[in-house]
């Protein structure tokens, strides 16, 4: 069995390889620990490019307010497996940042 089954989202972007790198690793306290790790591995993208092909009633969302910016971040996380799937903030006006770990290719 493996995480994140419930979920299942496609990236939208023919672009997504191109000159325009969007991966973003992030060292700060809130990204070490939802990723588990040494750092946040992300991908900020256009929110209307992220579409849900199934699952999308299992997203839960968390509202983080102790950020570096000050600025609440909505998490959004799989409530079947707990699996981190994206956050927005009104810092990224229009633009989600997905979690890359949820990813098949990852454009960094």
């Amino acid at each position: 069995h493996s995480l994140l089954v419930a979920i299942k989202i496609r990236v939208n972007d023919d672009n997504l390889f191109g000159e325009k790198r969007r991966g973003h690793i992030c060292h700060c306290d809130n990204c070490r620990k939802v990723a588990g790790g040494i750092f946040g591995a992300n991908l900020i993208i256009e929110d209307e490019k992220v579409e849900f092909l199934n699952g999308k009633e299992n997203l839960r969302r968390y509202e983080d307010l102790d950020t570096l910016s000050g600025t609440p971040l909505g998490r959004f996380f799989c409530q079947t497996c707990g699996v981190p799937i994206m956050s927005v903030t009104p810092n990224y006006k229009g633009k989600v940042v997905l979690k890359l770990g949820i990813v098949r290719v990852h454009p960094i």
